[in-house]
């Protein structure tokens, strides 16, 4: 019987596919991270960091996956991203479907800089939601955002899909190659990247599904989609890492300004 199986990560493609990188394992806080180099470019495009399940460990271990994933996500900015720069900060997905809500529940825990003078960066945020709530694609509205911002990176969070159910809810893949909403789960929708919005889109995923025709290997049950008991848990576990990344990464102050009581969320 034919193989089938879906997957939104780099580790788990195809032997063609993965043929265009180097893959490189290395431990970062005693944390397994893939880093997946691209063999013509020499670039890293992408890191898979297995994290396991956070919510089961401890506040220091907690810390340490949050300084893990942001210092893997810095080696993707692009070098030509400067201080001062604007940043739009993308929760996609649909908040009503527990399996689909990490970027809108990313975007909760975080606020927009905009009107913040003491911010280095401008940060916006945007959460489209789905065609199916607002009748307007996902694409439109992230670059009418991006023209209307002027924004020099987005920062698309999504949930994704993945082959093996050991990686579900225990794996953080950012990728510098942008992001196709709803490929893992085969409704595709534009990609969203450089080539299509004009400015660089670093993605940040947490898989959350499963196909049942991968774990089952049975292509008649394709179609069929499976997540852990405790993905509502695990969900608002990495969507507090993810948030916290991103304030770590981008919600720089001007050195001489010292501020207290700071709000960590709105």
């Amino acid at each position: 019987m034919k193989k089938y199986y879906r997957t939104d990560l780099g580790c788990e493609k195809s032997l063609k596919e993965k043929s265009k990188y180097n893959l490189n394992s290395k431990e970062i806080n005693e944390i397994s991270c893939i880093f997946l180099e691209s063999k013509a470019s020499k670039n890293t495009e992408s890191v898979i960091i297995y994290t396991g399940k956070t919510y089961m460990y401890n506040d220091d271990y907690l810390h340490s996956v949050t300084d893990t994933v942001s210092k893997c996500l810095k080696e993707l900015i692009p070098e030509e991203l400067t201080s001062g720069s604007s940043i739009l900060i993308c929760g996609l997905g649909n908040r009503n479907i527990t399996a689909d809500s990490l970027g809108p529940y990313v975007t909760d825990k975080l606020y927009p800089t905009v009107t913040l003078k003491y911010f280095v960066n401008k940060v916006y945020l945007l959460s489209p939601g789905v065609e199916g709530q607002s009748g307007f694609s996902t694409f439109n509205t992230i670059k009418n955002a991006s023209t209307i911002s002027k924004c020099d990176l987005i920062v698309a969070v999504d949930s994704l899909c993945a082959k093996d159910p050991e990686r579900l809810l225990s794996t953080i893949q950012l990728s510098a190659q942008g992001i196709m909403p709803g490929s893992g789960v085969g409704n595709h929708k534009n990609e969203i990247s450089k080539k299509t919005v004009g400015v660089p889109v670093i993605s940040i995923g947490v898989p959350t599904v499963s196909d049942l025709s991968s774990i089952a290997k049975n292509i008649k049950m394709k179609g069929y989609y499976v997540s852990p008991s405790d993905v509502d848990i695990c969900v608002d576990s990495f969507a507090d890492i993810i948030a916290s990344t991103i304030e770590k990464v981008f919600y720089k102050t001007g050195e001489n300004i010292k501020i207290t009581n700071t709000p960590a969320h709105f």
